[in-house]
């Protein structure tokens, strides 16, 4: 309710990325939380910061600033999404222990892990970044499962060298707001989806 009562607002955003959050309440916290994450123009809360606010001045959809209206729709799926986490068993591991921990022949792992550096133009787009030695050691395990492993990132030399002979599936390009350039997420695989044909690199 806190959420669907707050406006998609510069002031809003700035109070959430700049106020200290000592002293609040949690519910005041994941307000807040969810305003950095859903009204910064990346999308991504850890990077929330002053000229980042995701306003519109062009796009409408809906009688609305199309920014307005992503909010609404997020806010508007939030109770699904609740009701959909309470079915997932939820682990807060490192991501290594996890995959060894529930890896089986029937297990899909879906890995979306934090991107190279060598392949986007933000050094501080996540709270927990990834060395390549770290992505080296997850290519490692990944190789060696049982199971099914789908993996999101963009083409750069070190996963092109780790991930070579795994398939690969590309989406449709679009802009990215930190290199200001068109950019095609790439989707390996070591297995076939079916009715798609995949490359090697």
């Amino acid at each position: 309710e806190a959420i669907g009562l707050t406006p998609f607002s510069r002031e809003e955003f700035q109070k959430a990325i700049s106020e200290p959050l000592d002293g609040l309440s949690d519910l005041e916290r994941a307000r807040r939380f969810y305003v950095r994450a859903r009204q910064v123009r990346t999308g991504l809360a850890q990077t929330a910061s002053n000229g980042r606010w995701a306003h519109c001045r062009l796009t409408s959809r809906a009688g609305m600033a199309g920014a307005v209206s992503r909010w609404l729709g997020a806010v508007e799926a939030l109770p699904a999404i609740a009701q959909r986490l309470l079915q997932v068993q939820i682990e807060n591991d490192l991501a290594i222990d996890v995959i060894r921990r529930y890896d089986s022949e029937e297990t899909l792992f879906y890995c979306d892990p934090p991107y190279p550096h060598g392949s986007r133009g933000d050094s501080n787009a996540y709270l927990y970044e990834m060395t390549d030695e770290d992505h080296i050691r997850l290519a490692e395990v990944l190789r060696n499962v049982k199971g099914k492993v789908a993996l999101s990132g963009y083409h750069c030399d070190l996963l092109d060298e780790l991930y070579g002979n795994w398939n690969v599936y590309e989406a449709n390009s679009k802009k990215i707001h930190s290199v200001k350039t068109e950019r095609t997420e790439i989707l390996w695989t070591n297995y076939s989806l079916p009715g798609t044909t995949p490359r090697l690199i």
